[in-house]
């Protein structure tokens, strides 16, 4: 597999005809499908540092109940969120793991692009525990993965992306050139697709419903 990546070459054509092959100097081409295996080889050392510093009382996590597993981080594609007490000890942990994973895999963690996130008392000692990492302090509600995390459900406002992009996906100048039945077939794809999302974690507001309702029923 090393050397999938280190005997990469490319070449150039101009005019139409190849100009030759040189050797690639920055690991793999984007869009290799072998790069998608590497990553989530990364990801796994990144979990096996966390289980092992969970298991030796260096960080906390979180349980769902009294007698659950303890959730240490969750990660999706190049998303990661991990959970600590705020104590800025655990984030002293996190970061000898951070400096562990980078002398591993040769990656380092852009601490530019991450904060602390405090949730309820733990607010407090936000600034502590940031100093430790150098990053930045944040504060809920955030946007992760298209979704308000944080925010009330009861809030209407937090449907707001929800109806702009189902406007926009039902501009006027489409009712114009597609007949009946690709109207309501559009409209069922929209149905299903955009609302579902925010679904799986809110509860949708009666006004909102009708709010949806009234612009695909105006649009059909």
């Amino acid at each position: 597999m090393k050397n999938c990546y280190e005997d990469t070459r490319l070449s150039v054509i101009v005019n139409g005809v190849a100009t030759g092959f040189y050797k690639g100097s920055r690991g793999l081409r984007q869009g290799d499908l072998l790069s998608q295996f590497l990553f989530l080889m990364v990801a796994e050392v990144f979990s096996a540092l966390m289980k092992k510093a969970e298991r030796n009382g260096l960080i906390s996590g979180f349980k769902v109940k009294s007698n659950g597993t303890p959730i240490t981080h969750l990660q999706f594609a190049d998303h990661t969120i991990v959970f600590l007490d705020a104590n800025p000890a655990q984030f002293t942990a996190l970061k000898q793991i951070l400096i562990e994973l980078q002398q591993i895999t040769g990656l380092n963690t852009n601490l530019e692009k991450s904060s602390v996130i405090g949730v309820g008392d733990a607010a407090s000692n936000c600034d502590k525990c940031a100093r430790v990492l150098g990053c930045e302090v944040g504060s809920l509600p955030i946007n992760y993965l298209g979704l308000p995390i944080g925010s009330s459900s009861r809030r209407i406002s937090i449907w707001d992306p929800v109806i702009d992009r189902l406007k926009k996906r039902l501009a006027s100048w489409k009712r114009q050139y597609l007949s009946k039945g690709g109207r309501l077939i559009l409209l069922k794809s929209v149905l299903r697709s955009m609302p579902i999302y925010y679904l799986s974690l809110f509860a949708i507001p009666a006004s909102i419903a009708n709010t949806l309702e009234k612009i695909m029923r105006n649009f059909l």
